[in-house]
């Protein structure tokens, strides 16, 4: 009926009044009427009046604000499909070029419009015209949007960043020479206005910037020249806005999107352009120092206590500006410093008091700790995966990484990281003394850094490792928190090569008992792990014996953990790669083979033959009893009756993979046996 009336309206008006009642439906509660009206949208799209008609409505304050949102987010949309043939979204027909023209006209005039979401819309249907049109069609995008910014008008600054915003992310270098010399003062005269505009738009201004420092590095390679002429002219006045910026942020933590925008910013230009900001960071620095230690002050008492609040914020596209963030775009800066040597005398000043923060931030959060509790296989993710869910713990632990590769820093980062322990296990005592029920943490945060300085401490003649096992090592071991236990057994797995031999002996008979099923579940796996490290690195060494005792105990344990853990890949890898290491001495009771780990490996082929990383370490472990003279007969009668089923099957639900998994663990058992 819709479309019916559109071919006899009379004018503009009428054409209007009959799409804004389909927009109207189209947020009705009535699912019927919701989607007849969505279906005339999605017809009205071959009109090619269609898009003046959205940039009309949308000009048009009198019409709710919440039509006008749709009407720009339809427009949207309409221009990423219709503009150009060209484009990998193209759907016909496409726009022509009288309506095109009118369109170009009219949208801009949107960008003042009072709702940021509005803008927003607008901003990206503009930047993906320009995308096909600027500068050949549309030559005066550019110096109206430049105008705009010199407006002084909030609503249209911050339209007209926006279009920027977009811009920057798809322009040439030809286009570069012709936009930043006149864009950049600008930007920085909208960055240092507090007072006209907000926080929001500041930010926005410096991500160009940013956008802008990655690109031209990039051209640089084939252009030496571009950051000479277009980004080092303007280094001197914004470093010095990012002194007055960051000065005032020393009083208190405030306007999170800036900031992290500004932390963006030195981190890029430091990892491209490190040379040139030397002069500026004799200045810099100290405030930037005294920013990192207000945010990870903070943010210890907010992650460590639920009684605080962090007041997060959210930017105008949805996403998130918490503490994290900020916290994430310092540290970014501090991996740019520390991989450049040109900082490294700047940074011996700080490594000491820089590390006892970092160990501070790699404490477990509340948050984290219950998703461990409520998932031991969250936990091994975490432990084993940055990709599964990034987190300031795991961000501070990469700078640890980091500053653990750097040569000319290794000295200093050892003492540091030594000091920091000292007086944080100063610190965890009193805690614990006065009944702080979180004093645990920053001990199980030390002993994951300590890992770090392990190969230095081997290098150094006179350590003597006996008082950080007296001090830190065996208090972990007998504490009440699982974790800190754990962590605490999981380091004694990397410490094999400089223990005394009485802590060796000592600490495998802690492991071993730590597998038993009476555990917590976090020390169970976590001994798993370590077993595979005293396995692994004492076969073949003159102490291997120590472990010879504890072997039928430790695979009986181990296939009782795996059994319990069938359904759960990650945990499940981890016992069996510990499994099989420990299939590899002497002294595993036949029984245990044949009732136990035959079974439940079998079992584990059958859930995971397609998982490329078990199916791996399953073969590994049949192998590893294939080998055995004593465990092939029972291998023999317990699996070959099984695979013949499943190669001689042709039901549908046995996979190909399965069948071609089969006959490699077959060929192994052929293979071992006699003639």
């Amino acid at each position: 009926y819709r479309l019916y009336l559109m071919d006899f309206c009379a004018n503009d008006e009428e054409l209007d009044k009959v799409l804004i009642s389909c927009l109207q439906d189209s947020l009705s509660t009535d699912q019927l009427v919701r989607f007849q009206a969505e279906q005339d949208l999605k017809n009205l799209e071959v009109s090619d009046v269609f898009g003046i008609r959205l940039c009309s409505i949308i000009l048009q304050p009198q019409v709710d604000a919440s039509l006008r949102q749709l009407s720009s987010v339809i427009l949207k949309r309409y221009t990423e499909l219709h503009w150009s043939s060209s484009s990998e979204k193209f759907v016909i027909p496409e726009i022509s070029e009288s309506s095109k023209t009118i369109v170009r006209d009219l949208l801009p005039q949107a960008l003042v419009d009072s709702s940021s979401k509005v803008r927003g819309c607008v901003a990206y249907a503009i930047a993906t015209i320009a995308h096909w049109d600027w500068p050949e069609c549309w030559p005066g995008l550019v110096p109206a949007l430049l105008r705009n910014l010199s407006s002084g008008q909030s609503c249209l600054v911050h339209g007209s960043i926006r279009v920027f915003v977009e811009l920057a992310r798809d322009i040439s270098e030809a286009q570069i020479n012709e936009v930043l010399p006149a864009l950049l003062p600008k930007l920085l005269d909208i960055f240092v206005n507090s007072e006209i505009y907000t926080s929001r738009t500041r930010s926005r201004s410096i991500n160009i910037l940013t956008t802008f420092v990655q690109l031209i590095y990039t051209i640089s390679k084939e252009y030496p020249e571009a950051p000479h002429k277009l980004i080092f002219p303007f280094l001197p006045r914004f470093m010095e806005a990012f002194f007055h910026f960051l000065s005032s942020q020393t009083k208190s933590i405030s306007e999170y999107s800036l900031q992290r925008e500004v932390y963006n910013c030195l981190r890029e230009l430091l990892n491209h352009f490190p040379k040139q900001l030397l002069p500026y960071f004799d200045k810099i620095f100290p405030l930037f120092w005294i920013c990192f230690i207000k945010s990870s002050d903070h943010y210890v008492k907010v992650a460590l206590f639920p009684s605080e609040i962090d007041n997060e914020e959210m930017d105008s596209d949805g996403n998130q500006i918490s503490l994290d963030s900020i916290l994430f775009s310092q540290i970014g800066v501090w991996n740019a410093l520390i991989l450049s040597r040109h900082y490294h005398e700047l940074l011996k000043a700080y490594l000491s008091e820089f590390v006892f923060h970092l160990i501070s931030l790699i404490q477990v959060s509340v948050d984290s700790y219950q998703s461990w509790l409520n998932s031991i296989s969250q936990l091994v993710e975490d432990e084993e995966s940055v990709l599964s869910s990034y987190s300031v713990r795991i961000c501070s632990l990469d700078v640890i990484r980091i500053l653990e590769e750097e040569t000319s820093l290794c000295d200093y980062f050892t003492i540091a990281v030594h000091s920091a322990i000292e007086k944080h296990a100063h610190a965890a005592n009193q805690a614990r003394e006065v009944g702080d029920s979180n004093w645990w943490k920053i001990i199980e945060s030390c002993m994951l850094v300590y890992r770090s300085i392990i190969s230095y401490c081997q290098e150094m003649k006179e350590y003597d490792i006996s008082s950080f096992i007296k001090d830190i090592i065996l208090p972990s071991l007998s504490s009440d928190q699982p974790l800190l236990t754990s962590r605490a057994l999981w380091l004694t797995g990397h410490l094999i090569s400089i223990l005394p031999i009485e802590y060796l002996h000592q600490f495998i008979g802690l492991v071993s008992n730590g597998l038993l099923p009476e555990q917590h579940i976090f020390i169970r796996v976590f001994s798993a792990k370590t077993i595979y490290q005293y396995a692994s690195t004492l076969k073949g060494t003159p102490n291997q014996f120590l472990l010879l005792p504890v072997i039928p105990g430790v695979v009986e344990c181990l296939g009782n953990l795996a059994t319990v853990s069938l359904e759960d890949s990650d945990v499940l890898a981890d016992v069996l790669e510990a499994l099989n290491q420990c299939l590899q001495y002497d002294g595993v009771l036949v029984e245990t083979v044949d009732q136990q780990i035959i079974p439940v490996i079998t079992s584990a082929f059958t859930k995971y033959n397609n998982d490329p990383h078990l199916d791996a370490v399953i073969e590994e472990s049949f192998g590893l009893i294939a080998s055995n003279p004593l465990f092939l007969k029972p291998l023999q009668e317990k699996f070959i009756p099984d695979a013949m089923k499943v190669i001689s099957s042709t039901l549908p639900d046995v996979p190909p993979s399965m069948v071609s998994a089969t006959m490699d663990i077959l060929y192994r058992i052929i293979r071992a046996s006699s003639p």
